[in-house]
């Protein structure tokens, strides 16, 4: 079954297109062609006189001629199917960069290097991602066979940076920088802007605070110890000393021990009227010395005038109004040149005003 010049032409055409079908059919004319070729038989021609003329192959040699050219034809689409597929699966070439640079590349979620980083990729979509420290960016890439795809990630431009090295006596203590947790001693804290930092350490004995200067480039040592410190209160009266809600003791007693760290502590004195709250920061083997000495007011008088004292303490003449003085039992003096003194005493609360009058003509 020779082919005619058409029929080639047409699935020449076909087969380059990469056309399926086509291959299939040339491949049944191949086969076809090899039956007959077999079967056909075998023709001896009768022998002429010599003439000069032209000389027509023999029959079977056109049908082996067919064959040829069906396989030639079979193997060029091939190719070209080949060829066609090769193109369409080609890799691109993607050029992924940074600033500043050194920067984690990912690629659907596998790590490919660093910025700057050049990638081949098959073609469609791939997710990138960037990371630099806590940040990151993504960016979808489509890319077409054989392309070539470049990419930059700008970063705003990075703050200066140091580190802190903090340890701890004992270790285990929970560290917080700027309110934030970054862990337990011993313990290397990395990329913090360069200034000044508020550290808390809290173990079993209590919490300690500091505060630390981070420069550029270097690394900050801290080292705490978290042992007890004592509080000692002063005051005119005494007073209970209240945190929490449990009373640690009076401002008459010796001074207290107290863990290390912030302490909201109650200064409370029910005889004379008097409550505050406070708050007080106690270092590790720190006294820390707190006084008090609230005041009420008192209205004082002399007949016929007096110039007054308290405590030692000149406070003025007479007439005197809601003059302050510490809370307590106070003595006041009054001198009246020629009348000479006489000398009074008064409790001052605050739950009201003291008023006291001196006649200095009695004696």
């Amino acid at each position: 079954m020779p082919l005619g010049g058409a029929e080639l032409a047409h699935e020449d055409h076909a087969l380059e297109a990469g056309d399926e079908e086509l291959a299939a059919r040339v491949r049944g004319y191949v086969k076809e062609s090899m039956k007959h070729a077999e079967a056909a038989p075998s023709e001896q021609p009768a022998e002429q006189p010599y003439e000069e003329e032209a000389v027509e192959p023999p029959r079977h040699s056109r049908r082996w001629l067919g064959v040829a050219a069906a396989v030639v034809l079979l193997a060029g689409g091939a190719y070209g199917v080949t060829q066609w597929m090769a193109a369409r699966t080609r890799p691109g070439t993607v050029l992924i960069e940074s600033t500043p640079p050194n920067a984690t590349v990912l690629v659907d979620g596998a790590e490919s290097g660093t910025t700057p980083v050049t990638l081949k990729l098959a073609p469609g979509t791939h997710s990138v991602e960037v990371r630099r420290g806590d940040r990151s960016q993504t960016l979808e890439l489509t890319v077409e066979p054989g392309a070539e795809i470049a990419r930059r990630v700008e970063w705003e431009k990075a703050q200066p940076t140091g580190s802190l090295e903090i340890i701890s006596e004992p270790t285990g203590a929970r560290v917080m920088i700027d309110g934030a947790e970054v862990g337990v001693t011993p313990v290397t804290v990395h990329d913090l802007t360069v200034g000044r930092h508020a550290v808390v350490l809290e173990g079993p004995a209590g919490s300690v605070a500091s505060t630390v200067r981070i420069r550029e480039n270097e690394t900050a040592s801290l080292d705490v110890p978290i042992y007890s410190g004592w509080l000692a209160v002063f005051a005119p009266v005494e007073m209970q000393i209240i945190e929490g809600g449990r009373v640690l003791g009076t401002t008459t007693g010796t001074r207290l021990m107290v863990a290390p760290g912030t302490h909201q502590i109650e200064l409370v004195s029910e005889e004379f009227g008097y409550r505050s709250t406070e708050t007080v920061e106690v270092k590790p083997g720190e006294v820390k010395a707190l006084t008090h000495e609230p005041k009420g007011t008192v209205s004082l008088n002399a007949t016929p005038w007096a110039e007054v004292f308290v405590d030692g303490e000149r406070i003025g003449e007479t007439p005197l109004a809601n003059v302050p003085v510490t809370i307590g039992v106070r003595e006041f003096v009054f001198r009246h040149p020629e009348l000479g003194e006489k000398r009074l005493s008064a409790t001052i609360t605050l739950k009201e005003p003291v008023l006291l009058n001196a006649d200095m003509t009695q004696r």
